[in-house]
């Protein structure tokens, strides 16, 4: 059995195990990358406490339990099968079943993101690109499509966008680019030279630059003003990209939503507009 569907079950636990299951059924992510000090400071309970309800669940003690957890996240469970989300489908798969761990897969990624967004991040990101209402936006091939359908929403309301998406154009549009601009970049897990420089020359110019990423520690980090994290996690070699996919375009819809609210009434007239010349030709 899963630890998580372990904790779910909380009739025989004290109210300390209560707590610690509690926070690691809402933070299991992050607690895999806990220290058992860090986990006990952070919960205000005994070392030795944490250890025992490891053992109630059947482990050594907190190492033993962190690995299983990390394990169990590359996974997940569509009618009693372990799927990796990167690879969930099989060659006896029915359409049905394919069906369903598709939807499972998109609506857990959806799920874990909205609950991890850093909507404070967000919404300077909104801020800036409505009061510059100019984006140049920096993506790689594993987000493109993502970049292009933000570019489109944005442009729908009268921002002005620059995409870079082939090889030579980010370095072209950063050294193109002016500090009454917003510099969006966007990559789930990949980053190459191209990329790294881009940041560096906008860096050095003063653009102010935003990171959206799935990657804390990443080389771009240093070069950028803010990182919004998408803490949606996907583990590699990928098959496909289904729920890495789901969670930039939820993050992507709430800049946009957000970014329309701060002018909602310009923004809505301006989509009106833009309806009545489209259905007109």
């Amino acid at each position: 059995m899963r630890i998580i569907d372990q904790i779910r079950n909380r009739e025989s636990f004290t109210p300390t195990e209560n707590t610690l299951a509690k926070y690691l059924e809402e933070n299991s992510r992050q607690v895999v990358n806990m220290s058992l000090e860090q986990l006990a400071n952070t919960l205000y309970v005994s070392k030795s406490s944490i250890i025992r309800f490891c053992k109630k669940l059947g482990f050594k003690g907190h190492k033993e339990l962190c690995v299983k957890l990390a394990k169990e996240m590359d996974t997940f469970v569509y009618d009693s099968e372990l799927v990796n989300p990167s690879n969930p489908y099989r060659e006896n798969d029915t359409m049905d079943r394919i069906a369903g761990k598709t939807y499972q897969l998109c609506h857990g990624a959806l799920y874990d993101t909205y609950n991890d967004l850093e909507l404070d991040e967000i919404s300077l990101l909104a801020k800036k690109i409505a009061e510059t209402e100019k984006v140049y936006l920096y993506v790689l091939e594993e987000t493109g499509l993502c970049g292009e359908y933000f570019s489109q929403s944005l442009q729908k309301i009268g921002i002005e966008v620059h995409i870079s998406n082939y090889p030579g154009s980010m370095i072209e549009n950063a050294c193109r680019q002016t500090v009454d601009s917003t510099a969006v970049i966007l990559s789930y897990g990949m980053f190459n030279q191209e990329m790294r420089r881009a940041a560096e020359i906008l860096h050095e110019a003063g653009v102010p630059a935003f990171l959206i990423s799935g990657l804390e520690k990443n080389p771009i980090n240093s070069y950028v003003d803010h990182q919004i994290r998408i803490r949606y996690f996907e583990p590699s070699p990928k098959v496909n990209c289904i729920g890495s996919k789901m969670a930039i375009l939820l993050v992507l819809d709430v800049i946009y939503g957000e970014i329309f609210r701060q002018n909602y009434d310009r923004n809505l007239t301006v989509i009106k507009d833009y309806e009545k010349r489209r259905t007109n030709h």
